[in-house]
């Protein structure tokens, strides 16, 4: 017969059989099995790209890794962490599952902000060539600045300095 209890987040399991008189209390670790998972997935992850990407890896990585405790593992964690930045854990399991699930699709449906991005750069881009063909966009209306200027001239040349700061902020990323 076996009874559960749940004191202060600590499982405490009784297991009582016909040839104890007393029920035996056996302790488990307060943190659940699917975090210490979801921790080893995500290290299986990390060590894979940094593998195929040619990313040196610590060493030290490796031993944490076999004792399996889960204070090893959170240091094995932030090791690679640490290794493969930029790439987030995270990122690196979203990619390796489009990767597995893969069916031919266009990488831009894929990446929603990549899409963006490139359609704002062609947008930043059509606008940068426009405004800048403009004969009101020259460098006299320029100097003159957004106070001295007025109209169409001062649309253009708000819009041409924003298609330049929108492609330097886009080739930045």
């Amino acid at each position: 017969m076996t009874t559960t209890a749940n004191i202060s987040k600590t499982k405490i399991t009784e297991i009582t059989s016909e040839k104890a008189e007393t029920p035996i209390k056996k302790l488990n670790p307060g943190i659940s099995e699917t975090v210490i998972s979801e921790l080893s997935s995500e290290i299986n992850n990390m060590l894979s790209f940094a593998i195929y990407n040619g990313i040196t890896v610590n060493t030290e990585v490796n031993a944490l890794i076999q004792n399996s405790n889960v204070d090893d593992l959170i240091n094995a964690h932030n090791l690679l962490c640490k290794n493969v930045a930029p790439a987030t854990p995270k990122s690196i399991g979203y990619t390796r599952k489009l990767n597995k699930s893969g069916n031919g699709n266009s990488i831009f449906r894929e990446f929603p902000l990549l899409r963006n991005l490139v359609v704002l750069a062609i947008v930043f881009l059509v606008t940068y060539i426009a405004t800048g063909m403009s004969a009101e966009v020259n460098n006299d209306s320029l100097d003159k600045g957004m106070m001295n200027n007025s109209g169409i001239p001062l649309l253009l040349n708000i819009a041409y300095l924003s298609s330049i700061a929108g492609l330097g902020v886009l080739f930045f990323y």
